[in-house]
């Protein structure tokens, strides 16, 4: 038993050392430029050190673990490079969705990424990683864009977007526009997991949501929860199977909204189009019932 006991400390040690190494192998050198040996840790318990009152939003997107190192030039000269970890790629995508700008020098860095004057920001599965320069001067965006690859290199998880953006249609879609909600939707506590696209309809904006519950009867009860809602602010409801008409009392300016829901998904939009309200759903169904 005690030799159990030692083979499974070994291997426990031998774990944490090398997911310690990797973290540190997550920022490659910087030509030119000093880094310290090791990266500075936050847990979620001390973030707030670092970011202060973002960490709140952090937190709110299952946030892990930040790893932070800072790239120093004779010349006054800086790089801090942030990688946050966070529990799955959704909340990676979700958090860097509230950050991105709504148009931008979008990158292929990562899954995506973008750049500003001193800043190059991309998510790549759970990580969401940015990236700020200081006096890097002409060359700065290529010197970010370096670096941001090589950690897009290092970092163990696979590019792509949470797939069930894959079920809001091509058509009238604005670029970038997708955004993950994770907790309090619509200023709802118990709507969560929500994706969101934004369309040109014919010179309207709308933006249809799917929420990807964790399970069928979670899916179930954010349904009769919001229907509940509902009724208690004296709303009425057209309702038939898996599918509920009604003025959200918070967001009235947006128009009726239309829900359906299947399996452990709920999909919606805002707006008095009926027609294009069919149309998006029947879309967005066809294409969850092929995923």
């Amino acid at each position: 038993m005690k030799k159990h006991l030692l083979i499974l400390l070994v291997v426990t040690l031998a774990a944490v050392g090398l997911h310690a190494r990797s973290e540190e192998a997550l920022f490659p050198p910087v030509p030119g430029l000093e880094n310290p040996a090791e990266p500075a840790r936050y847990s979620a318990d001390n973030l707030f050190e670092y970011i202060n009152g973002a960490a709140d939003v952090f937190i709110g997107y299952d946030f892990e673990q930040l790893f932070s190192m800072t790239y120093s030039g004779k010349e006054g000269q800086s790089i801090i490079a942030d990688i946050y970890r966070h529990a799955d790629p959704a909340c990676g995508f979700g958090i860097y969705s509230q950050e991105k700008p709504r148009q931008g020098d979008f990158l292929n860095v990562g899954t995506e990424g973008y750049y500003e004057s001193g800043v190059l920001n991309f998510f790549l599965g759970r990580f969401y990683v940015k990236i700020a320069a200081f006096d890097l001067g002409a060359d700065e965006k290529e010197i970010l864009i370096q670096l941001a690859r090589g950690i897009a290199e290092r970092i163990p998880d696979s590019p792509g977007f949470p797939p069930v953006l894959n079920a809001f249609p091509q058509t009238g879609r604005i670029p970038h526009s997708e955004h993950f909600i994770r907790r309090n939707f619509l200023g709802h506590g118990f709507l969560e997991n929500a994706f969101t696209s934004d369309y040109d309809a014919n010179g309207a904006r709308i933006q249809p949501f799917i929420i990807q519950a964790d399970s069928s009867e979670a899916a179930a009860n954010m349904v009769a929860d919001y229907l509940k809602f509902a009724r208690s602010n004296n709303v009425e409801i057209s309702e038939n199977e898996h599918t509920a008409s009604f003025a959200d009392p918070y967001h009235s300016s947006r128009g009726p909204l239309t829900i359906q829901w299947r399996d452990n998904c709920i999909w919606g939009i805002f707006t008095t189009d009926s027609e294009t309200a069919a149309s998006m759903l029947a879309a967005i169904s066809t294409a969850l019932r092929q995923k």
